[in-house]
């Protein structure tokens, strides 16, 4: 029922939280854990669709007990460091392989957060909080040189976190060269490539403008 009146309703930090462990399950602390739909917890594994929970604060052995016959306690919110698998990058996002292991590949597998650092700990990724798509973006002044009746011209530009296979929008300027086509790709780290392509049957050579790129990770 809607509030009709002020009250005072009880409230939690979130940082930590109790769950119930899955039956045949054994916890080591320090894992990472998923959630099933019945609430009850098991270290993490790969998986599309997965929900993660957080990280094991105790160890908790249920190998030979039924579901909810221990609890775990979880450390829910902050960011935790993980083995490193692939080439995670800061800003991506960290994808579930086990345990104890996140990579950068999404294949046949769940995000776990946002990866907040890589160092020499390991992958720090957030927890607590569904990750949207990274985002990284920047814009460049480019002076394309003259593209030839049916052919192509390309020009870089420096966008921090790409990567190859990225997802790229491209916002083209108020006024783009008429009877060219522009797209753009990741093309190597850091790089978005913006491709002019001539569809006409004669040369055109556009005046430098201003292009907008952005990367998702999705």
């Amino acid at each position: 029922m809607a509030m009709a009146e002020n009250e005072s309703r009880p409230f939690r930090a979130g940082e930590t939280a109790v769950a119930p462990v899955a039956a045949g399950a054994r916890i080591f602390q320090g894992a990472l854990l998923e959630i099933d739909v019945e609430g009850h917890v098991a270290p993490a594994t790969k998986g599309v669709g997965k929900r993660y929970f957080g990280v094991a604060l105790e160890p908790a052995d249920n190998r030979d007990g039924a579901k909810g016959a221990l609890s775990a306690a979880v450390r829910r919110q902050g960011a935790a460091a993980f083995a490193k698998s692939g080439s995670p990058r800061r800003g991506g996002l960290a994808y579930v392989v086990d345990d104890a292991t996140v990579t950068d590949d999404p294949a046949g597998a769940t995000a776990l957060g946002r990866i907040a650092d890589v160092d020499d700990d390991g992958v720090w990724a957030d927890l607590g909080a569904a990750p949207g798509p990274a985002f990284s973006a920047a814009s460049k002044e480019l002076d394309f040189p003259e593209v030839a009746a049916g052919g192509q011209q390309e020009l870089t530009v420096a966008v921090a976190g790409a990567a190859e296979g990225d997802a790229v929008l491209l916002g083209l300027p108020k006024a783009p060269a008429a009877g060219l086509a522009f797209d753009a790709y990741a093309s190597a780290d850091d790089t978005v490539t913006v491709r002019a392509t001539n569809a006409t049957e004669s040369a055109v050579d556009p005046d430098a403008a201003t292009f907008r790129v952005a990367v998702l990770k999705i």
